[in-house]
């Protein structure tokens, strides 16, 4: 792998925010993340999981109550900070119910 790809991929990572479900899916956003961790474990400066759940959490710029109490939960369980894929499921599924609301207070 190329230095350039792997700084390409820090900034990814670093860069990539959610901020609602208007803006982009929670979906794109995981994929992403999940993608630029793959990358850096193909150039052998993989993160842990711990580090990867923190990261997910940590470039959520959402300002919906409900998502964040959700977010808040897993920043608390031992169990889900151990575990992007679980970590993600539960915030997708929070945002799941959002995201109806956001579609009446900004359609399309």
């Amino acid at each position: 792998m190329t230095r350039r790809r792997l700084e390409s991929t820090k900034t990814i990572i670093s860069g990539t925010k959610y901020l609602a479900e208007h803006a982009v899916s929670f979906e794109k956003y995981v994929t992403a993340l999940k993608a630029a961790f793959e990358t850096l474990t193909e150039c052998e400066e993989g993160m842990t999981a711990n580090a990867q759940v923190y990261t997910l959490l940590k470039n959520i710029e959402c300002t919906n109550s409900q998502v964040m109490a959700v977010v808040a939960a897993v920043r608390l369980s031992t169990t889900l900070q151990s575990s992007f894929t679980d970590s993600a499921i539960v915030v997708v599924e929070a945002e799941k119910e959002v995201a109806p609301m956001v579609v009446l207070i900004f359609p399309t």
